[in-house]
């Protein structure tokens, strides 16, 4: 369930889980073993899906190259921006980095620590302008996928009424 007092980070991530469930958890056999086990191995695999899903690898590296001309995450900082670029928490988007490679375990474990108010400040992203700020679409999305959508937008696809009836 997604409770809407969350944060919208988290609220995304519930929804992100359980759309892994709602593909592969629907009309899957029960296999009576250890179930506590089972269902947090579920887990921790719908959980990789969610970040897979909100924030996948080619875009992952799109930003990190865009913004810090860097093939890995090498700063909280970058760590931080890579989380609210994707609308995931800082938490997630370093367990995601780290799970890419793109990070250090080592990395993760020190960036933890510091204070997201802190890194907040660098970006020049606070949390309470998350609500409010508008990025252009320029900046969210990375210029590869920016040109394919206007290539499609010129292509001028056929419209729904134009389109011939599929052969009998």
């Amino acid at each position: 369930r997604v409770n809407a007092a969350e944060p919208l980070t988290r609220q995304r991530f519930t929804l992100a889980h359980e759309v892994f469930h709602h593909l592969f958890d629907r009309g899957s056999k029960r296999v009576f073993v250890d179930f506590d086990l089972f269902a947090q191995r579920r887990d921790e695999l719908a959980n990789v899906f969610a970040a897979h899903f909100l924030a996948p690898r080619d875009g992952v590296q799109a930003e990190l190259k865009r913004r810090f001309a860097a093939s890995r995450a090498e700063s909280a900082e970058a760590a931080y921006a890579i989380a609210y670029f994707f609308g995931m928490s800082f938490e997630a988007a370093c367990y995601h980095l780290m799970n890419l490679g793109l990070a250090s375990p080592q990395a993760i474990t020190k960036w933890r620590r510091m204070k997201r108010a802190d890194l907040a400040a660098k970006p020049g992203v606070l949390p309470e302008q998350r609500q409010t700020e508008s990025v252009p679409l320029r900046q969210r999305w990375p210029p590869e996928f920016i040109q394919a959508l206007r290539s499609a937008l010129e292509a001028r696809p056929l419209h729904r009424a134009k389109r011939r009836a599929p052969p009998p």
